[in-house]
C-alpha cells in the first residue's frame, strides 16, 4: 500500500496478524471505536487509520483466528450510513507511529491497545466465556451500577450528545435480568435495527459510569447476542 511502507518488515511482529477494515465513515471512526467492535471477536494490539485512504485502518491482532473472527462477523455490516469490509493485509506487524495524525474527532490516528483491560481472550479461561455472534439487533449489557433501573440504562443511549457535529440518541427496550450479584447489573437492550445496534456498540462499548460509592467508575461492556439471552461472558 503506498505510503505505509513502514510496516512491510518482519521481525517484530511474528505470529501477529493484521487485517484492513474499509467502508468507515471517517466523521464516526477512530481508533477506540473500532475497538469497541472488533474486541468481541478477539485481542487488539493495534490500531492505525490510514491518511493515505480515507475510512480505512490496519488492526494487528495476535493470531489469525482472531482476524478470521473479525473478518466473518465484520464484514458486510452497516455502520453510520457505510458498508464495513474487511480483510487480510500483506503485512505481518503494525511499526508503532511516532506522529501520528489528528482524526477528524480530534483524536490520534494511532493507538495500542496490547495491554488493555478490556481485551476479552487475554487467558484461554477468559476466551471461553466469549459467545462469537455477529452483530444483531440486541445487545447483552454487563458491568453497570446495580441500583440502575430500566429508565436509567435508556438513558445512557437515548440521550441525544454532539457526535462529529450531528445529534445522536438511541431509544432501545431494556430488560433488565435478576442477578445473585449486588456489585453490578446486566440485562439486554433491543434496537429497531441491526445498524443501530452495531453502532451504538461501537460508540458506548466501555462507557465509564460514575459510581458514587467507589473510588473507580463502572465500565459498561456490551456484547452482541440472540433475543432473550445474555451474550458476553457467561458468568457475568
Amino acid at each position: 500500500m503506498m505510503g505505509e511502507h513502514d510496516d512491510r518488515m518482519g521481525g517484530a511482529g511474528q505470529g501477529t496478524t493484521v487485517i484492513m477494515v474499509y467502508g468507515m465513515n471517517p466523521e464516526k471512526m477512530n481508533c477506540q471505536r473500532l475497538f469497541n467492535l472488533l474486541c468481541m471477536y478477539g485481542n487488539v494490539n493495534k490500531i492505525k487509520f490510514l491518511k493515505t485512504k480515507e475510512g480505512c485502518a490496519m488492526v494487528e491482532v495476535p493470531d489469525s483466528m482472531a482476524a478470521e473472527r473479525m473478518m466473518a462477523n465484520i464484514s458486510g455490516r452497516d455502520a453510520f450510513g457505510s458498508t464495513l469490509s474487511v480483510g487480510f493485509s500483506k503485512q505481518s506487524f503494525i511499526a508503532d507511529v511516532r506522529q501520528p495524525y489528528e482524526l477528524p474527532d480530534g483524536s490520534e490516528s494511532f493507538a495500542t491497545y496490547t495491554n488493555s483491560k478490556n481485551n476479552r481472550f487475554t487467558t484461554p479461561e477468559l476466551a471461553m466465556k466469549n459467545r462469537i455472534m455477529p452483530p444483531t439487533k440486541h445487545l447483552h449489557f454487563y458491568n453497570v451500577p446495580p441500583g440502575f433501573s430500566e429508565a436509567d440504562i435508556k438513558q445512557l443511549f437515548s440521550a441525544d450528545e454532539e457526535d462529529g457535529g450531528t445529534k445522536t440518541g438511541y431509544s432501545p427496550e431494556v430488560k433488565l435480568f435478576e442477578t445473585k450479584s449486588e456489585r453490578t447489573a446486566r440485562g439486554i437492550l433491543t434496537f429497531n435495527t441491526i445498524e443501530d445496534a452495531t453502532e451504538c456498540c461501537i460508540m458506548y462499548n466501555h462507557k465509564s459510569i460514575e459510581n458514587p460509592g467507589g473510588r473507580f467508575p463502572y465500565t459498561m461492556k456490551l456484547a452482541f447476542t440472540g433475543a432473550g439471552r445474555g451474550g458476553g461472558p457467561r458468568n457475568n
